[in-house]
């Protein structure tokens, strides 16, 4: 279950920030438990020997208006193919700007990112979430200094608030675009032995939907 501010007791904000640096104000937050596998041991007979793994930690899941700033420059980056890594945490903030919850994470990668669908007779606000993968994450309580807010404070982004532009083709009548997902691919060391490799971002298939008065499709049917 996300986390939002309003269901944390005596929250008015959720705060990002990325390498000591703040980074925007999100919508919700969830994820960054450690949890750890069972091993089982091989056994030619009776009880099999259990014993539980090296720990790891649940991804990041973010979301937030359209991202700018450093939050943007790291998704940029990931659609590149780039796979950057960076510290940073999330800042739970009390009705007085002060701090009442902190996760910290060391050497997050983003595994995924994904863009709300857009409608033209919307006029809902726009999420965009975004998964970090930690390599170690801490709790903290309240304590610190509570990140400072650029200003001004960035308009909001709408679903139905869109242009949709290809070449050789009239998209003047497109009314809704379904939401498209960029998740990052993994190759395994050609050796065998090692961790998987930021492989290519594969993002979904663009899915339109088109007003067909007024010859409105004829150009995507071809």
């Amino acid at each position: 279950m996300a986390l939002k501010a309003r269901q944390y007791a005596g929250a008015a904000a959720l705060a990002l920030e990325i390498d000591g640096t703040f980074a925007g104000f999100l919508h919700s937050f969830d994820g960054g438990e450690a949890f750890a596998e069972v091993i089982e041991a091989p056994s030619t007979g009776g009880p099999i020997d259990k014993s539980i793994g090296s720990a790891k930690y649940d991804d990041i899941v973010v979301t937030c208006r359209f991202p700018d700033g450093a939050l943007a420059t790291w998704v940029t980056a990931f659609l590149e193919g780039k796979a950057p890594e960076h510290d940073g945490a999330v800042t739970v903030l009390n009705i007085n700007g002060q701090p009442v919850r902190r996760l910290e994470w060391q050497k997050g990668a983003i595994p995924s990112v994904a863009f709300p669908a857009l409608d033209a007779q919307s006029k809902q606000s726009a999420e965009v979430t975004i998964a970090i993968r930690p390599t170690t994450t801490t709790s903290v309580g309240g304590t610190g200094q509570a990140p400072t807010a650029p200003q001004p404070k960035p308009k909001t982004w709408s679903v139905g608030n869109f242009a949709l532009s290809m070449p050789g083709i009239d998209c003047t009548r497109v009314v809704r675009i379904e939401p498209v997902v960029a998740p990052q691919t993994y190759v395994a060391p050609a050796s065998g032995r090692g961790a998987p490799k930021a492989g290519h971002v594969q993002v979904s298939d663009l899915v339109v939907a088109v007003a067909v008065q007024q010859s409105g499709a004829a150009d995507f049917d071809r």
